[in-house]
């Protein structure tokens, strides 16, 4: 290990007596020369890390300060001393459940002390958390802590950082920071401690006075960015393959955020733990403020963006920020938001020059690509590179064969062991990428001791061959005789305001790093394992009975804070309610995270960028939801059938949906009168917005439903007439569109429809 590497890990491992001692087993000291022969390097820097990981309480040394200093930077504090926590007994809060940007205040909830899988990450009420819960973690992961024996450095970090994130992701830190997880404070005290190190040794200042100097600034914060995700994603231009070029896709998205950042880790000479946070393809990575650091992001600019270029051909770049400069006082409690916003605008301002680093070096003509025009046919299925003969006759080009073969299938069959090769330079996709071979060393996708882990946030509907269905063949699993798909996209309300303010007027004094990083962390958990599970029917992850979607849903992408799923439509728009339902369990019902979505239906041979362009601008109707008493956007809402409706009142049209299917079942109403009730949805809208002709639908609606149900049924009359009651008659009308379209399209016979059914 070099000197930077041991610092690191020493403060990876510093305050892993707060879980010993809790268990009852010993001090931290004492568990580390327990596992002296699992650490990396020979034994001699394998007691140098176990000193240093102990001695930083009482530093006297330099190296001692700097653990010290990662310490009190992951907190945001300024000062070392502490209460004795080892003998705190209480659950862990979850950081989610205690966002405030709204008036009313959330409920406090906390985390349970189970291993980081399945339904763990959900808010409680309450949680255990006394000496026997901390035992039965302990021991499990001081038995996986022996797996990482003979890992070298790098390879080690990345396992150890699984390790703990599983383990100790519930444990807080201490009394005063029951929020923070002792995870989240080991992976930034890390960060920090390392960065020191290698700044002060560009500046030939290894004293505990330069780590004390205020006007330093020995930390720069860049941000990484890959732009233009979605157009690339669904801009399919044949129907052929369509399922396993958006699944490769949108994992290559993935993998390109962590490929990146990866990428410019190495070049700055930091390790995993200075990766703050990464989800959905953008990233933030601390390194050193070093002499010609600003430099190096100039030469690495163009080198990135070229690499975008030649692999993309534009369609895809990446946008990567001039850095941010930070003194030690500008990452303490209090100022650590003024930070992140100028983070936040600084990477605004890089997307303002997005790829002109690039265009600038290598002209704004792709030559090569061009000229390759001249000789060879247009891949049918990017319509952008040269196609190459295939022996199944189909004209692509090599970069799509790799996506459809190399991943698509294999994602497909639940790839179990993920290459990911971050070198010096940056090669081919398909180079720095494999899938399901047999390394010594693998991301995997199911928890292994000793390997890092890729929770993949992909669910598909495969047959028994283990072949991913079709459109048209999901679109068959739809019930009734309409055989139509339907995407579902959603993505948090207020992202920003998340991020930038999230406990509102105090955000300032109670933010830090571990807090930032860690409300990320729990957010993309959710939208990646989680949901993936959820979908797939893992026991883990349903505590209720849902519906089966696992035959039915495929997830198109689904990270940070944004989902989009695809699949036969009625399944789609039950997964909808259930998935706001779940993310209001995992918040605890906090009133400041909410979510709208986008329904759109569609015809399975539509071009699925079609799709996402309609379900995009349901979406964004939803996000346009307003509050009827001051006019204000309230958002939280989901817009299907071209109507948006809060989740509640959504939950209830489905609902109302199952009503009306078993009147039409028990012959109480027919279909005709049912499809009435759209003309008189439109009716209802249209004098709402102000035409005086359509004044009289209330009495014409009235008399229909009269006239068609016999008094014998009054449960149905009541049912009918409660769309028509006053005042808000005309929501209510206009609201029932999506409760009586989704009865009519399980009831449709077939293809031979009346044109009013077509209509409907």
């Amino acid at each position: 290990m070099t000197e930077y590497e041991k610092i690191a890990l020493a403060a990876w491992l510093h305050d892993i007596g707060i879980f010993s001692q809790r268990a009852g087993f010993g001090s931290g000291e004492q568990f580390l020369q327990s596992v002296k022969d699992c650490l990396p390097g020979d034994d001699t820097q394998a007691a140098e890390v176990i000193k240093l990981a102990d001695a930083w309480r009482n530093p006297s040394a330099y190296e001692e300060w700097l653990i010290a200093h990662g310490d009190r930077l992951s907190r945001g504090v300024e000062d070392y001393k502490r209460d004795d926590e080892t003998e705190f007994y209480e659950p862990l809060v979850h950081l989610v459940s205690t966002i405030q940007i709204r008036e009313e205040a959330p409920k406090t909830g906390y985390c349970s002390m189970k291993p980081l899988e399945g339904r763990a990450i959900f808010s409680l009420e309450d949680a255990k958390a006394d000496r026997q819960e901390y035992l039965k973690l302990w021991n499990n992961f001081k038995e996986d802590f022996r797996a990482l024996k003979g890992l070298e450095y790098g390879k080690f970090i990345l396992s150890l950082d699984t390790l703990l994130e599983r383990y100790c992701w519930c444990i807080p830190v201490s009394s005063q920071e029951r929020d923070i997880s002792l995870y989240q404070h080991l992976k930034m005290s890390a960060a920090f401690a390392g960065t020191l190190f290698l700044y002060n040794q560009d500046k030939n200042t290894p004293t505990k006075e330069a780590l004390d100097a205020h006007d330093a600034e020995p930390f720069l914060f860049i941000q990484g960015d890959v732009s233009g995700i979605q157009k690339y994603i669904f801009d399919l231009k044949i129907t052929d393959n369509n399922a396993k070029l958006l699944r490769a896709r949108s994992f290559q998205i993935w993998t390109l955020g962590e490929l990146m950042a990866g990428h410019l880790a190495g070049k700055f000479g930091v390790s995993r733990e200075n990766i703050i946070t990464s989800a959905g393809a953008k990233f933030l990575l601390l390194v050193p403020n070093i002499d010609g650091a600003k430099e190096k992001l100039d030469e690495l600019r163009p080198e990135i963006e070229s690499f975008f270029l030649r692999e993309f051909a534009g369609k895809l770049s990446f946008v990567l920020s001039d850095g941010v400069p930070a003194k030690g006082r500008d990452v303490q409690k209090g100022n650590i938001q003024e930070l992140l916003n100028r983070i936040g605008e600084c990477g605004d301002e890089a997307k303002q020059r997005k790829m002109q680093a690039a265009l600038g070096r290598e002209g704004h003509v792709l030559t090569d690509l061009y000229e390759s025009y001249k000789s060879k046919e247009v891949c049918k299925y990017c319509d952008t590179f040269p196609a190459e003969p295939k022996a199944d006759d189909k004209i692509r080009c090599k970069k799509c064969d790799y996506l459809i073969k190399e991943i698509g299938e294999k994602l497909v069959k639940k790839t179990n062991r993920i290459t990911l090769k971050t070198t010096d330079e940056l090669s081919s996709f398909n180079e720095m990428v494999l899938l399901d071979e047999e390394k010594d060393f693998d991301y995997l996708t199911s928890y292994e001791p000793g390997f890092p882990l890729m929770s993949l946030p992909y669910a598909a509907p495969k047959d028994a061959k283990n072949n991913l269905y079709t459109f048209e063949e999901m679109a068959e699993k739809a019930e009734g005789g309409n055989k139509k798909l339907a995407m579902f996209k959603a993505d948090i309300d207020n992202l920003g305001f998340i991020f930038t303010s999230p406990w509102g007027k105090e955000s300032g004094d109670k933010a830090s790093f571990s807090r930032y990083a860690q409300l990320s962390r729990q957010i993309h958990y959710f939208f990646t394992a989680f949901i993936s599970g959820f979908i797939e029917g893992s026991e883990k992850y349903r505590d209720k009975i849902y519906d089966d979607y696992k035959d039915k849903i495929y997830t198109v992408f689904s990270g940070g804070d944004d989902l989009c799923v695809l699949g036969a439509w009625d399944a789609v728009m039950r997964f909808a309610r259930d998935f706001q339902k779940e993310l209001s369990v995992f918040t605890g019902k906090n009133p400041s995270v909410t979510i709208s979505g986008g329904i759109a239906l569609a015809d399975p041979k539509l071009p699925v960028r079609a799709i996402a362009a309609m379900a995009e601008d349901a979406l964004e109707q939803a996000k346009k939801r307003k509050n009827k008493s001051d006019n204000k956007i309230i958002k939280n809402a989901v817009s299907v059938f071209g109507v948006t409706v809060s989740w509640e009142e959504y939950k209830q049209s489905l609902l109302d949906a199952e009503k009306i299917i078993e009147y039409i079942d028990n012959d109480i109403v027919s279909s005709a009168v049912v499809y009435k009730m759209i003309d008189f949805a439109n009716r209802a809208r249209d004098e709402k917005n102000g035409n005086l002709r359509d004044k009289l639908w209330v009495s014409n609606y009235r008399y229909i439903i009269m006239r068609n149900i016999s008094e014998d049924h009054k449960d149905a009359l009541d049912f009918f007439n409660k769309f028509g009651v006053y005042p808000n008659v005309n929501d209510l009308m206009e609201k029932s569109r999506i409760a009586v379209s989704y009865a009519l399209y399980i009831k449709r016979k077939g293809k031979n429809n009346t044109e009013e059914e077509n209509n409907a």
